[in-house]
């Protein structure tokens, strides 16, 4: 897991001496990161990406981000057939369908390759 700092232009990675002047160590800088993002991000927007396949579409550099925060996707498990199936393709870009869905898995690969 890769930490960052927001900044008003942009976002930065934290490092080992960010932490250090911060008198952070990694599980503290952790626990505070999922902290913020915890009081940051409340939902996970979605559309649909094909049938049986939704895209978290948030437009806040944090789609992927919000993996860290399970609570935050039942809603999302609510609205697909079987268990939960999520695949952050990157930071933007996270998809999500149910395991009991075969259609929509095969669609999620078809979305994918694209």
């Amino acid at each position: 897991m890769v930490l960052v700092t927001d900044l008003p232009d942009g976002i930065a990675f934290l490092n080992h001496g960010d932490m250090r002047t911060l008198g952070l160590d990694y599980a503290q800088a952790r626990a505070l990161a999922q902290s913020n993002m915890a009081t940051a991000l409340v939902s996970v927007p979605t559309e649909t990406a094909a049938p049986g396949v939704l895209r978290a579409r948030a437009n806040d550099d944090y789609e992927a981000s919000r993996l860290m925060l399970p609570q935050l996707w039942n809603e999302v498990a609510r609205r697909v057939n079987g268990e939960l199936l999520v695949i952050a393709s990157n930071r933007h870009t996270v998809f999500a369908t149910g395991s009991k869905d075969a259609a929509a898995v095969v669609a999620l690969i078809a979305v994918l390759r694209a």
